[in-house]
């Protein structure tokens, strides 16, 4: 019979030696268990028998080396696939609320035959776009045109498609609910900086028409945190994919007017442009008289 002392060393199991859980065991690592056992139970440690079996078995060590890493591997991808399904069925929802399900696939065609041209030209376009290299440029993509043209669903179809890239890096602001997150920051403690280092640091930033309602210019606060955050991103090259309702005709000059010409100036800086020339697909409200 081993003393007390020689057991301990035998029930000992380091990290060198063969896992004993036989839910996740391969089953060329739970022979070479057994043959761990049979050396052990000669008196050799737990450590020393394990190394004896891989030795005079080697064969069956590199099976079971390879069976592990296989196993290894398939945990890395559930769980990854896991995640993916997160990210796309509970955290992307979150961040687009009614924009979630827009894809390009989605967007409906409508207007007259040149405008759904236009249209299938554009889907076909930021089809091809390769978002990865677009991102890591800090290239912006700025949509532009009237109101009702769907400059929202292609912008946020695109953001979906870099979701799950990005680890849902992103924010997503439409103006109003931005510049009431600016204003109720800037009465409280935190101060308007921590919303503007926020919406800076993100790998990348969508704004949905940072323009008020109806055209109208922005205050000297808004314009002034709008700068900060449009200014630091194209310093540090880091996207800004946004929607603007604005005229294309005399685009720049009602850009200027309504964004002020620097940020203007730094979207569409080597940005690109898709400009949506086509009515509105919203639905009128029915007229009950």
């Amino acid at each position: 019979m081993h003393d007390r002392n020689e057991q301990d060393r035998r029930t000992d199991t380091p990290a060198t030696t063969p896992t004993s859980d036989a839910a996740t065991e391969t089953p060329a690592a739970t022979r070479l268990r057994a043959i761990t056992a049979g050396f052990a139970d000669q008196g050799m440690s737990q450590q020393d028998a394990y190394q004896m079996a891989r030795e005079q078995h080697s064969e069956l060590a590199e099976e079971a080396d390879r069976e592990a890493e296989q196993r290894r591997q398939e945990r890395e991808r559930r769980a990854e696939q896991e995640h993916r399904e997160k990210l796309e069925s509970v955290d992307w929802p979150k961040k687009a609320g009614r924009f979630a399900g827009c894809r390009l696939s989605t967007f409906t065609i409508h207007g007259s035959n040149e405008e759904q041209a236009a249209q299938r030209r554009v889907i076909s376009e930021l089809e091809t776009l390769k978002l990865g290299k677009t991102i890591a440029d800090g290239q912006n993509v700025v949509f532009v045109g009237p109101c009702g043209t769907g400059k929202d669903h292609l912008m946020h179809a695109l953001a979906f498609r870099s979701f799950v890239p990005l680890n849902g890096r992103v924010e997503i602001r439409n103006g109003a609910a931005l510049r009431r997150e600016l204003r109720d920051a800037a009465m409280a403690d935190e101060g308007e900086r921590s919303v503007i280092n926020r919406l800076i640091s993100t790998k990348l930033l969508c704004l949905s028409d940072p323009v008020p309602a109806g055209g109208t210019e922005l205050t000297d606060f808004q314009a002034d945190a709008l700068y900060h955050i449009v200014n630091e991103r194209w310093n540090a090259r880091r996207p800004i994919w946004c929607t603007v309702n604005l005229p294309l005709e005399q685009t720049r000059e009602a850009a200027e007017r309504i964004l002020t010409a620097p940020v203007w100036d730094r979207l569409k800086d080597g940005a690109v442009i898709v400009r949506c020339n086509w009515r509105s697909f919203r639905k009128h409200s029915a007229v009950i008289e």
